[in-house]
């Protein structure tokens, strides 16, 4: 699977996709929130499609 992300100025979209797309999330981006915010964010979604990192193959931010 490989997880692919987009940052932008007003949302943070998430895709995990293998050989179709899986799953696609988007937050809201809030310059209040630190990194650490967005990667226990980013572990709960993944936690809740039954996403284990070991599944990622590889990234692309």
């Amino acid at each position: 699977m490989k997880l692919l992300v987009d940052i932008g100025n007003s949302n943070i979209t998430i895709g995990v996709y293998n050989t179709k797309w899986k799953h696609v999330w988007r937050f809201d981006t809030n310059k209040k929130q630190n990194s650490l915010f967005y990667a226990i964010k980013l572990n709960d979604v993944l936690w809740e499609a039954g996403i284990k990192p070991m599944d990622i193959e590889f990234k692309v931010l």
